[in-house]
């Protein structure tokens, strides 16, 4: 996002257009999960740019993100929340078997 103080009389331009034009509320969803997306990844720039981008979710959320981050330059890597807590949990309990 180029100007994130812009950011409030979007969310009421939304609303408004909801309420005087009838905007499909799935479209405004969309379009306020990828301004707060938007905004949220140009604050962080310095944190992310040149960077390697793990994504760890499932569902909606992280393709969202993800895309977000392809239309910045950025080449995220999707990795799928629950096989990595698995993964994650199983060598916790491989470690304490391993030391008790």
């Amino acid at each position: 996002m180029t100007a994130p103080a812009q950011l409030t009389a979007r969310l009421f331009s939304l609303r408004a257009e909801g309420l005087l034009h009838g905007l499909d509320a799935a479209i405004a969803r969309a379009r306020l999960s990828g301004w707060l997306i938007g905004l949220e990844l140009a604050g962080t720039r310095p944190y992310w740019l040149g960077q390697n981008v793990a994504l760890i979710g499932d569902g909606a959320l992280t393709d969202r993100y993800a895309q977000a981050l392809r239309v910045v330059g950025a080449l995220p890597a999707v990795t799928d929340a629950t096989r990595v807590t698995l993964a994650g949990l199983t060598a916790a309990r491989m470690q304490m078997k391993g030391t008790t």
